[in-house]
């Protein structure tokens, strides 16, 4: 889930590619945490969400508002990943893992 579209698209556009999984793509923490029972294998999650929206939800209050939502939902995050030019190749690699 990312609130910048273009990285949105480029990044599930990439996954797409390497036909991993079937690919959601949520542009605000309500509409995925409305979308959380449809038991997805993983969620990323990007931190900082309030590009379009001041009071939005942060990545961490996301993953909170998640797991009371649907208890099976670790709490915290396996990885942290920088954006950047390289997120795509390690995002890929660690869900090939």
């Amino acid at each position: 889930m990312d609130d910048d579209p273009i990285f949105s698209i480029i990044f599930s556009d990439y996954l797409k590619e390497k036909a991993i999984f079937d690919i959601r793509v949520f542009g605000a923490g309500e509409e995925c945490i409305k979308n959380i029972n449809d038991n997805p294998d993983f969620v990323i999650l990007d931190y900082n969400l309030n590009s379009f929206e001041s009071n939005a939800m942060n990545g961490i209050e996301i993953l909170e508002r998640m797991k009371k939502t649907d208890g099976n939902i670790m709490k915290g995050a396996n990885y942290y990943i920088i954006k950047d030019t390289s997120s795509f190749s390690e995002i890929g690699l660690i869900l090939e893992d």
